[in-house]
């Protein structure tokens, strides 16, 4: 398959991360002691009380659909008679987040992989003092968005598919199927979503950027692989679809749906 980087073809214009509530991840809770938890849409919460076994531990788990950003509000007290301790509570992602104040609001921000696994926890490692955690505020950015505006040829409806995290110097890549094999595509790349009639189907992005010259492989693919480049504003965000010449098309062309990418 074709390997080809895009980077330096696309525009970029300032827009904000979706937001997202606890309820539209699929959670587990692991290693369940003898703490008091909860998880509503809008809040998870974990207390320890004084009569908990030392070693408690309660971990909420989940995994991110496609790559992003995790961010969530943390509001925590400790009893006075451990201020100071590094190990009363945690926080799981790609970090460990320890705190040493009494009573406190911590901010935590982390990236995490297209499957890739994270979550929220507290550890009580004293029997003779309490502590509790509240999450709020949380909200999932992701990188990718899969739009419509796909049009069948003849090997069925091409899909355009996004991944890795668009952060500086990270890897990312993009793919296209079920295209007509060794047909003629061309990309569109904007930075603006005009969903106009073309060819007998929808060309979702602005055209920005034109990249053509490109052929998809015996199997009707496609990949794109490139790093992602430092300086690029975070919320920037693009939009992409492949079209591919096709006798199979209402006007000889078939399309793949479109992406949009939005920069961490």
């Amino acid at each position: 398959m074709k390997r080809t980087g895009i980077c330096t073809l696309i525009v970029f214009s300032m827009c904000a991360g979706a937001a997202a509530q606890f309820d539209q991840f699929d959670w587990t809770l692991e290693n369940h002691g003898g703490l008091d938890v909860g998880l509503q849409p809008d809040s998870m919460w974990f207390n320890g009380l004084h009569s908990d076994a030392p070693g408690t531990v309660a971990v909420f788990k989940t995994s991110s659909p496609v790559a992003g950003r995790v961010s969530v509000a943390t509001n925590f007290w400790i009893e006075e008679l451990v201020c100071g301790s590094s190990n009363a509570l945690y926080v799981l992602g790609n970090q460990v987040v320890t705190f040493s104040n009494c009573f406190s609001f911590v901010p935590v921000s982390f990236d995490v992989d297209e499957l890739q696994t994270f979550g929220f926890g507290m550890k009580v490692n004293n029997p003779s003092w309490s502590a509790s955690l509240n999450l709020t505020a949380f909200t999932f950015t992701p990188c990718w968005t899969v739009l419509e505006g796909a049009l069948p040829g003849t090997a069925g409806t091409p899909s355009l598919e996004g991944h890795g995290l668009l952060k500086a110097d990270g890897p990312f890549s993009m793919k296209l199927s079920g295209a007509m094999p060794s047909a003629s595509v061309a990309l569109v790349v904007g930075f603006g979503q005009v969903n106009l009639p073309f060819k007998g189907g929808v060309l979702v992005p602005s055209v920005d950027a034109l990249i053509t010259g490109l052929v998809s492989d015996v199997n009707g693919q496609f990949d794109l692989a490139s790093i992602w480049p430092a300086g690029v504003p975070a919320g920037s965000q693009f939009f992409v679809q492949s079209w591919i010449a096709d006798p199979a098309g209402p006007s000889g062309f078939a399309a793949s749906n479109a992406v949009q990418g939005i920069a961490l």
